[in-house]
């Protein structure tokens, strides 16, 4: 889900590889059960996983995001998912949007600083992600840590939290605080 085609479909030892991993369907059904998504920001046909999506043609970093709840899982390759971090705090505050990302744990990184500065919170993962493979990928999946980063103004609810829980710690940013 959510990553684009681009010049790395042919060479799968290269770095970009990353771009074609999809979000485990459970993964995608817990966020969904707790924020009721409206579109995924950057999937294609091949890989979304509802209904609305916003494909690499009509580019999710050019499009409003207003009025939606968005899915996110961006392109992982050479950081590129420093830019959606910053298109979903830019959609946050300027329209009180709110997103989900899952991004590779780079949280100490430049391209993180949107997050640490204005998301409301980290989701930490009991364990590493296995990514989906695309069709037509070999390999393993990848080996990086991921996290799930939540911009929102709404208050999650404790029934909320232990559905999460089922992904991973949530740790409130807010409070600084794990909330369970």
């Amino acid at each position: 889900m959510t990553q684009y085609k681009d010049e790395f479909i042919d060479d799968e030892k290269n770095s970009g590889i990353r771009n074609y991993w999809e979000t485990p369907d459970w993964i995608v059904d817990i966020l969904s059960d707790v924020f009721c998504f409206t579109i995924d920001a950057a999937a294609n046909y091949d890989n979304t996983k509802f209904p609305r999506y916003i494909n690499e043609e009509r580019n999710g970093l050019k499009q409003s995001w207003e009025e939606e709840v968005v899915f996110c899982n961006p392109p992982h390759s050479k950081g590129a998912y420093g830019a959606w971090i910053d298109k979903a705090q830019m959609e946050f505050l300027n329209s009180g949007v709110t997103s989900v990302l899952v991004l590779p744990y780079n949280w100490e990184t430049k391209g993180f600083s949107g997050a640490r500065e204005n998301a409301a919170y980290l989701i930490k993962p009991h364990k590493r992600i296995k990514y989906d493979a695309p069709e037509g990928i070999d390999g393993s999946s990848p080996t990086f840590y991921s996290c799930i980063v939540v911009f929102t103004f709404e208050k999650l609810s404790d029934k909320q939290i232990d559905i999460l829980f089922k992904i991973g710690h949530v740790v409130d940013l807010e409070a600084g605080m794990l909330t369970r």
